[in-house]
């Protein structure tokens, strides 16, 4: 019980915590706030609140989401941008980085984020409390070595595969805002693989797909687009 709610602490009051943690201050007032909350009542999404983070030691254009999407009060959701990618990114490579979080919200990525943490955490306690069950199953002998090394394993297992199942799960999250910002809410497919090259760390892997990956992903939509804008262009000298 103590683990599931410090579980769910982490998720619902990550917020409020941020803000104490993270020298920050809100969005000012102006067109950038007035656009962002028009993207999001496009997408039908609740607008977050919005924030710029203040990271002295992370010099980097980038954005993010905490909190669960159906939260309000002191836990409602924080959109955080840093001062570079407002400063870095042209107006629609923002557009396409603010959409590409608002499909986060939108989709309730965390609040499933949430819910497989939880799973897992419940099956690696699952497996700890097998040994008390192997203990009444087998002879005195036997059960003493044999249940915590069985307890052990499981646990490793467990944990082992519950990292690799949130990093699956991230990855899909991640491909899933890409193509979503894209095809429901309108955002450049250009743009968005420009913003990607911009804010990409140099840093493969972990709960991100490879920048290869989502660009190869993006790839269709960005032919369809540079299609369209020579298309037009050519229109346009006839």
């Amino acid at each position: 019980l103590g683990y599931t709610l410090a579980l769910a602490s982490n998720f619902i009051c990550s917020p409020w915590l941020l803000k104490k943690l993270i020298p920050s201050q809100p969005l000012p007032a102006g067109a950038m706030r007035d656009q962002i909350t028009l993207w999001a009542q496009a997408a039908g999404v609740r607008t977050p609140e919005l924030r710029v983070a203040e990271l002295t030691a992370v010099k980097q254009a980038n954005a993010w989401v905490t909190g669960l999407a159906w939260l309000g009060g002191p836990f409602k959701p924080v959109l955080w941008v840093t001062p570079q990618l407002l400063y870095d990114l042209s107006g629609d490579e923002i557009e396409a980085v603010i959409k590409h979080e608002l499909v986060h919200l939108k989709r309730n990525h965390l609040t499933y984020r949430f819910a497989l943490s939880w799973a897992m955490s419940l099956l690696v306690l699952a497996s700890l409390s097998g040994a008390l069950f192997l203990r009444a199953l087998l002879p005195q002998a036997l059960a003493d070595p044999v249940a915590p090394a069985f307890s052990l394993l499981m646990a490793v297992s467990l944990i082992w595969g519950a990292f690799r199942s949130l990093e699956e799960q991230s990855r899909s999250h991640e491909l899933e805002a890409d193509r979503l910002c894209v095809t429901q809410l309108g955002a450049s497919a250009l743009a968005l693989i420009r913003a990607l090259k911009k804010t990409h760390n140099g840093q493969e892997g972990g709960s991100h797909p490879t920048l290869t990956i989502r660009l190869l992903e993006l790839e269709p939509w960005a032919q369809k687009e540079a299609a369209s804008q020579a298309a037009a262009q050519e229109t346009k000298k006839a």
